[in-house]
């Protein structure tokens, strides 16, 4: 029990003298022990009950009854036994701890030195669509399906799916401004129908140029290809890895919590397997070198593995329909070139 909430019993003990008679028989009163409202011994005991629970207030009245301390003397260590239980305790995690950077998790770094930018839309860059970063191109359809002649049925099914859309530019919109927050100086940020594309170069001159796209996932290029034999000497192997490593941060710190991030070890020059073993290290989900692999942006901004099998390429591609998620302009055509390139449909 709390300092302040015990029960009348043990404050009128503190408040009053105890006084026992020659007959054994007890009273209390505001003055010296010489008359007045005898106590019961059902009382007495009552709050001797409560001192042995650990009342506080209690314990000191049964001190005071028994004669072992003055009414200024409880009173006065009740005060400072309040003082001590009011007094806020130093929160622990008052400051928020660094995340762990531990085996199955990712934790984005602070980009060191300038960051900011501004992202290059390119021109027809959004298909047939060019709603996917502007929640009010979507609010003007909204309203115009609003005050169309349609039967109530079909306009409730526009609707879902237009406040559906609208929703997800707004996530696109904010993610865009994020990122161009996040990226370091001087990298050049390139959005089309296809996502965003990040390039920047090292100090010793080689490309580095990422993609992410929520149908398409995140890949990246050095001297464009994927293969790693283009750099050779060591320091520029962590130039480039540095620099890859700024772009995926600025990536991952720009998701909206739970997003679904898809990728793959690349396997064309025989470093799939040393790959796949990193990607794991960093958030990925495990697999074998080449399959699909996902990671999901978590609430504290860590990358944590996103399953595996037809059950996460499932949860990966549902997303497109979660109105808190993000979506990029797909049209017709493109979809079609997908299914005949690659035998899937868009």
């Amino acid at each position: 029990m709390k300092l302040g909430r015990f029960d009348e019993t043990a404050e009128q003990f503190l408040d009053f003298a105890r006084c026992q008679r020659p007959d054994g028989s007890y009273y209390g009163t505001s003055g010296t022990c010489r008359k007045g409202k005898p106590v019961s011994e059902a009382d007495v005991a009552k709050l001797k009950k409560a001192a042995r629970k650990g009342n506080k207030k209690a314990k000191l009245a049964v001190e005071v009854v028994e004669g072992r301390k003055t009414k200024a003397q409880a009173k006065k260590e009740l005060a400072k036994a309040e003082v001590k239980e009011t007094k806020p305790k130093a929160k622990k995690d008052s400051a928020k701890p660094e995340p762990k950077n531990e085996k199955g998790t990712y934790s984005p770094r602070e980009t060191k030195g300038k960051v900011g930018g501004k992202a290059k839309r390119v021109k027809d860059g959004f298909g047939e669509d060019p709603s996917a970063f502007d929640p009010a191109l979507i609010q003007q359809k909204i309203d115009r399906v609003k005050a169309s002649k349609k039967s109530a049925k079909d306009k409730a099914a526009m609707l879902k799916a237009l406040e559906r859309r609208k929703s997800q530019a707004e996530q696109n919109q904010k993610f865009l401004t994020d990122l161009e927050q996040n990226l370091p100086k001087g990298t050049k940020l390139e959005v089309s129908d296809g996502g965003v594309t990040m390039t920047s170069k090292t100090p010793g001159g080689e490309k580095i140029s990422s993609t992410f796209s929520p149908q398409m996932g995140y890949a990246f290029k050095i001297n464009d290809s994927f293969n790693a034999g283009s750099v050779q000497d060591r320091k520029s192997q962590v130039q480039v890895a540095l620099q890859v490593r700024n772009h995926y941060d600025a990536l991952v710190k720009s998701l909206p919590t739970g997003h679904r991030v898809e990728t793959s070890a690349y396997t064309e020059d025989g470093k799939g397997a040393m790959r796949q073993k990193a990607y794991e290290k960093m958030g990925f989900s495990s697999g074998k070198p080449g399959s699909p692999i996902f990671a999901v942006k978590q609430a504290d901004g860590t990358m944590s593995p996103g399953g595996t099998g037809k059950k996460a390429s499932k949860a990966w591609t549902d997303q497109m329909g979660d109105p808190n998620s993000m979506w990029f302009a797909e049209d017709e055509q493109t979809k079609l070139w997908m299914q005949i390139v690659f035998g899937i449909e868009g």
